[in-house]
């Protein structure tokens, strides 16, 4: 009976240490409870380590902020006459006092601009540059994948692509900035993909444009032609409509005109737009667009007129976009952690958004969708009868896809696949070629992470 008294008595005293513990605000040198959990506290985070046999607190490390330029908010009278981008608005004052670097990746993520350099909201309103979570925080494939895209994430040196730019009075002047430097390192990351020098022309227009735009026939059917196709809306009529969140247009590829080869971008945004409230996705739409011309530039590597419809066979709408999407957003938001949260609010918003087209609930579910993305309209018989749901599906599917294939294979897999784009003659035999399986093996062994990806985002939840 003593000994009985004597243990509950033991166990609440280790109870009540456990509890003053957790309790007492980290101090470097104290005790804590477990390896590797971390407390933030007056603006550091603390991790618990193990010095010999012991539990404590390390020195913690400085979490950094970044103050955001105050803008007003625009009003919805004319737009304004500056070329410099509205960044963001002032945040509200955090209720914390110790704000963290935390979004919700199922709700709207607002990015700034501070000196063209990338800046994100945290959801308690503050601004921050960096992220705190260590690289462990992620999957060991999003691990490798980010690490094989940025093994030299500042270098702007890329002697083979000469950019020519053509940037509108009405283009911000900030946002013109910002994606310039984003080519540089987009082009810096595939220089040696490029045999010999090419130039790839940059416009940058805004729907104040229009008389300039109908002097280019590709950049007319891309922003201003209209089709008879129920419900379109060219992206100018979209930007005058002012009834959805703006956006960061663009556009990409590489072709012959007029007897010369070169790559072509653009990108479009409204004159009136502000960063607090633009689509999330813009900070990764210039390595996106630029990677189209990499992908067309191996494709036409001979300079020869292939036919299109074996362009679109060999290089499958999950391949061309799911890939593009992958490589821009593991390059495009500074560090592993925004990376992401970008990747995963892609995955969930469009999951969501099609929701009622098809759920993914086996291994089995996602090769369908894996075979159907390829295909898209070339399929004998489709799970919906809009191709353009598959579509949308094979940017945020489709990066999940190639971010398997990339921590799988890594960077130089990914460029094995490039150097065959221009001698096979469809995505079967590309991927046999490149990566010594056939696609159908490739599915059955992407499907599992597709299901893992489902599992921790659960999209289907609020």
């Amino acid at each position: 009976m003593r000994l009985r008294i004597a243990f509950i008595c033991l166990t609440l005293i280790a109870s009540s240490l456990a509890t003053a513990v957790a309790a007492n605000p980290p101090k470097a040198g104290s005790i804590c409870t477990k390896v590797g959990i971390t407390k933030n506290y007056m603006g550091k985070k603390f991790t618990c380590v193990k010095i010999g046999k012991k539990l404590v607190w390390n020195k913690g490390v400085a979490i950094k902020t970044v103050a955001p330029v105050p803008i007003a908010s625009p009003s919805p009278s004319p737009a304004p006459t500056s070329t410099q981008a509205q960044t963001t608005v002032e945040p509200s004052p955090s209720k914390s006092s110790n704000p963290v670097d935390f979004v919700n990746v199922k709700s709207h993520i607002t990015y700034g601009l501070k000196e063209a350099e990338l800046i994100r909201r945290s959801d308690s309103g503050v601004f921050f540059d960096s992220d705190s979570r260590s690289r462990n925080s992620f999957s060991l494939i999003r691990q490798r994948a980010y690490e094989e895209l940025n093994r030299s994430p500042r270098n702007r040196e890329h002697p083979n692509i000469e950019f020519v730019y053509d940037i509108r009075p009405s283009y911000p002047s900030n946002m013109a900035a910002f994606l310039k430097r984003e080519l540089d390192e987009a082009a810096a990351l595939w220089n040696d993909t490029f045999r010999k020098k090419i130039k790839v022309n940059v416009y940058m227009v805004t729907e104040k444009d229009r008389e300039y735009v109908a002097g280019n026939r590709w950049l007319q059917r891309n922003l201003v032609a209209t089709t008879n196709a129920p419900g379109f809306k060219s992206e100018f009529d979209r930007f005058d409509d002012r009834n959805s969140r703006p956006f960061v247009g663009g556009g990409g590829g590489f072709w012959e005109t007029n007897g010369e080869w070169s790559g072509n971008l653009y990108f479009s945004m409204a004159s009136w737009a502000n960063l607090n409230n633009i689509n999330a996705e813009w900070p990764m739409t210039a390595k996106h667009e630029f990677l189209h011309v990499v992908q067309d530039y191996a494709f036409y590597r001979e300079f020869k007129d292939r036919p299109r419809a074996l362009h679109q066979e060999v290089q499958s709408s999950h391949f061309r976009e799911g890939s593009a999407n992958t490589i821009s957003f593991l390059t495009g938001f500074r560090n592993i952690g925004w990376s992401s949260d970008a990747l995963d609010w892609n995955f969930v918003m469009h999951t969501r958004d099609f929701s009622g087209y098809k759920k993914i609930d086996s291994e089995a579910d996602a090769i369908a969708l894996m075979k159907e993305m390829e295909c898209l309209k070339e399929c004998d018989k489709l799970s919906t009868d809009n191709p353009n749901q598959l579509h949308f599906w094979s940017y945020s599917y489709g990066a999940i896809m190639w971010e398997w294939v990339l921590g799988t294979y890594g960077l130089d897999g990914y460029k094995k696949i490039l150097d065959q784009l221009a001698t096979t003659t469809s995505f079967d035999q590309l991927i046999r070629a490149s990566l010594g399986l056939g696609k159908d093996d490739l599915y059955a062994k992407i499907a599992p992470y597709i299901l893992e990806n489902l599992k921790r985002t659960n999209p289907y939840s609020n």
